[in-house]
Order: C-alpha cells, then structure tokens, then sequence
C-alpha cells in the first residue's frame, strides 16, 4: 500500500473515530438531559401529589371539626346530666383530637388512638361512630336541601 493510500486511510479512520467519539458524546448529553427531565417530572409530580394529600388532609380535618361543633349543638339541646349528652360530648372531644392530627399529619397515630379507644370503650365506640354517622348524614341532607333551593 502506498504511503499516501495509507495516510488516506488513517485519516479516514481517524474522522470515523472522531465522528464516534462525538456521536457517543453527544448520546450522553442527550441521555444527561433525559435523565435531569426526568428528575425534574418527578419533583413536580412528588410537589404535586404532596400539595394534593396536604389538601385533602386539611380538608378532613375542616370538616372532622364541623362534625364535632354539630355534635357539641346537638349536645348542648339536651338534658345536662344525659347519657345521651355525655356521649356527644365524648365523641366530640374525640373526633376535635382526631381531626387535629389528622391536620398534623400523623395519620398512624389517628389509627393507633381510635383502636385502643374501640378497645377501651367499644359500646361508647359503636354509639359514637353511629351518631357521627347520623351527624354526617343530616349535614348532607340539609346541604342537599340548602342546594335545591339555591
């Protein structure tokens, strides 16, 4: 082979090699860039979820605290010295604490507390998920009522 024929192909080989080395820079720039998209999709998406659950648990707690101020009314209509009224009370102070750490954010100490009190207290546990049941239901159809007015 010629030394011209050879110093084409070397030069050929060497604009091949640097083609290759900048092709393959050039994937990993473009794989950098995927990759920092990516982090920065997931940071959004984890704000995002983070602002969603933060709203949803205010919200929980807001209305956990009109239910317990219902309670607390309804309480206050009857006799004072009524199993009934004791019990309102009770539930009230209970669903006002759960609602303060549901507004906290300690979702597994909401769990731990309204299980022990079930174990503790089950028939004063049934009576009050009853009557928050009934709270809940009477606020909704008086809304819905409010609603069809409107």
């Amino acid at each position: 082979m010629s030394e011209t024929t050879r110093k084409k192909a070397h030069e050929a080989a060497e604009a091949i090699r640097e083609t290759g080395q900048s092709a393959a820079q050039d994937v990993r720039d473009a794989a950098g860039a995927a990759a920092q998209s990516a982090r920065e999709t997931a940071r959004s998406a984890r704000e995002a979820a983070g602002e969603a659950v933060d709203h949803a648990r205010q919200s929980a707690a807001d209305q956990g605290e009109r239910v317990a101020a219902a309670m607390r009314s309804h309480a206050d209509e009857l006799e004072a010295d009524s199993v009934k009224r004791r019990v309102l009370d009770s539930v009230a102070g209970g669903v006002d604490t759960i609602s303060d750490r549901v507004r906290d954010g300690n979702l597994s100490q909401v769990l731990n507390d309204a299980e022990n009190f079930a174990r503790r207290n089950p028939l004063l546990f049934i009576a009050g998920a009853a009557l928050a049941g009934f709270a809940i239901a009477r606020m909704t159809q008086s809304r819905g009522h409010r609603d069809e007015a409107l």
